[in-house]
């Protein structure tokens, strides 16, 4: 696995406490801990609050230093401001070459179509929809990540390329907050109407116009009297 690239921690005259370099995971990281981003065209950066002591400033710094190096960064401390642990106490793994993230969707699916009680289809419709974990909210932040890499790696004339994910973020993220409150609503819906019919309904429906499968045995029906069953006068 590619090493993961370093952050700096260090203190500056006129920008005071300050985190550069890393990622974006590295990034949001710093955010979790209160950190401030400034970010650039091209570049970003975090730093501390200028208005507080010079032993808070000291502890957040640390703080953010043992936080980052547990995640497997090499983090550069400013002497002045802390020593992080020699070691990582994790270092994240590489996923299989063969992992499809599509399956996790494709077993949401799959649960949801076999699934007739509200309350069960409100929880897969969570694992799809919440706002701040869901599988809908993992694509927005992964095409927020395809723009941003766009923009700090592209060429220059990269610019349509860029916008096209960036709207592609908006509109992503837009749906994540209005479809929030879908789990909730499925959870409330009435399953006993008589509508309501179970997959496993559906799926006998389904297979008996499927080619190859069997037709069903007839059912004994009683035979009409003669009189309805005899051919009109007349007729050929």
């Amino acid at each position: 696995m590619p090493a993961l690239p370093p952050v700096t921690i260090s203190r500056a005259p006129h920008t005071g406490v300050i985190a550069e370099g890393g990622d974006r995971l590295s990034r949001q990281l710093l955010d979790h801990l209160h950190w401030i981003e400034i970010g650039a065209v091209r570049e970003h950066w975090h730093r501390l609050m200028f208005d507080v002591s010079v032993a808070w400033q000291n502890a957040e710094a640390t703080k953010a230093a043992v936080l980052l190096t547990a995640a497997g960064y090499p983090v550069h401390l400013d002497p002045s401001l802390g020593t992080p642990p020699d070691q990582p106490a994790f270092v994240p793994s590489p996923a299989p070459e063969e992992a499809d993230p599509a399956l996790g969707v494709l077993s949401l699916i799959g649960r949801l179509q076999g699934t007739s009680s509200a309350q069960g289809a409100g929880e897969i419709a969570a694992a799809m929809f919440a706002e701040d974990s869901g599988v809908l909210a993992r694509v927005q932040e992964l095409v927020e990540a395809g723009a941003e890499w766009v923009r700090d790696n592209a060429p220059e004339d990269s610019d349509e390329l860029h916008d096209l994910l960036d709207e592609a973020s908006e509109v992503l993220y837009d749906l994540t907050v209005r479809l929030a409150d879908v789990p909730e609503s499925i959870r409330t819906l009435p399953t006993d109407h008589p509508l309501s019919y179970t997959r496993a309904s559906a799926a006998r429906l389904t297979s008996s116009s499927l080619p190859g499968t069997p037709a069903p045995a007839a059912t004994a029906t009683t035979r009409p009297p003669a009189e309805h069953a005899r051919r009109p006068h007349g007729a050929r």
